[in-house]
């Protein structure tokens, strides 16, 4: 499998290896400020000289497990910070949340339609047409299902990507939440935490929230340590959680009311979509000291 790290990121592909002089574990040539706006204890620092405050280098290596600072999260500014960030960057944005959508809504429709066709035709369940009817339906429902269950995993996982692209400022595109390139260890990383969510969900609900909630930070975790793996992305997500109890839970309720609110109106989740996963890859980006743009 291919790692979670592409052409856009030092290092990747060497594996995670490239060397920039100067800095810490070979960072960027001069070093980097840890001091900036209060993101002390981090090995990359968020200005740089030559670039302005709030800036940094745009070769700045994503940290390590090991070089990952304890920073306090700020849910005021990461909330902020990610809504700036989906301003900025709100095309590409929508535009993949829309076809998503849309791909949902048509799957259903070929499901349904036949299905309530057939049910109309024969009430009573009695002709063999609906039951012919029913029986191509569900294959043709189970392939379609399938597929969408793909795409749906791999515009989830490039959201976190680029959730993580726009809080070190960079620009995305629209094809950005299309690639597939570097999603192989974080599928396996997304299919074991639903995976569990959904036993601790079977078991009264309740123990299914508290797992969803412990396991928060490991799919984007796998896109923002450098040496990312699943062992240290469950490590990483633990240590956040247990070590800033009271930020993490109010990131989770947030993010839950930000999903239930866009459900209750359909393009209402166009925005709190993007907005969940930019504020909490801003939050673990800043916990652990990772380069940021501070957007006014």
């Amino acid at each position: 499998m291919t790692g979670p790290y592409d052409s856009n990121y030092p290092g990747s592909n060497d594996p995670y290896g490239q060397q920039y002089p100067g800095g810490p574990t070979g960072g960027y040539p001069g070093g980097f400020d840890n001091g900036y706006n209060g993101y002390n204890g981090g090995p990359y620092g968020m200005s740089q000289p030559g670039y302005g405050a709030g800036q940094f280098s745009p070769d700045a290596p994503q940290p390590t497990l090991a070089e990952a600072a304890n920073n306090q999260i700020d849910i005021g500014d990461s909330f902020t910070q990610a809504w700036r960030g989906f301003i900025a960057t709100w095309v590409p944005w929508v535009l993949s949340a829309l076809l998503f959508f849309a791909a949902a809504v048509i799957v259903s429709l070929v499901v349904l339609i036949p299905l309530l066709a057939a049910a109309l035709a024969d009430p009573d369940g009695s002709g063999g047409v609906s039951v012919g009817i029913f029986a191509g339906v569900g294959v043709i429902g189970f392939i379609a299902m399938l597929v969408l269950a793909v795409y749906a995993v791999v515009w989830q996982l490039n959201c976190w990507r680029n959730a993580l692209r726009v809080v070190r400022g960079e620009s995305i595109t629209f094809g950005d939440f299309f690639r597939l390139n570097g999603l192989g260890w974080p599928i396996v990383a997304e299919l074991v935490v639903t995976a569990l969510c959904y036993v601790g969900l079977l078991l009264f609900v309740v123990p299914g929230l508290i797992i969803a909630f412990i396991l928060m930070f490991v799919v984007p975790a796998m896109f923002i340590l450098r040496d990312a793996s699943i062992g240290n992305s469950f490590s990483l997500s633990w240590r956040v959680v247990s070590t800033q109890f009271g930020a993490a839970v109010l990131i989770f309720l947030v993010t839950w009311l930000l999903n239930f609110v866009g459900g209750l109106v359909v393009i209402g989740a166009l925005v709190t979509t993007p907005l969940m996963y930019l504020m909490i890859t801003h939050a673990l980006q800043r916990a652990i000291g990772g380069p940021l743009v501070q957007r006014a």
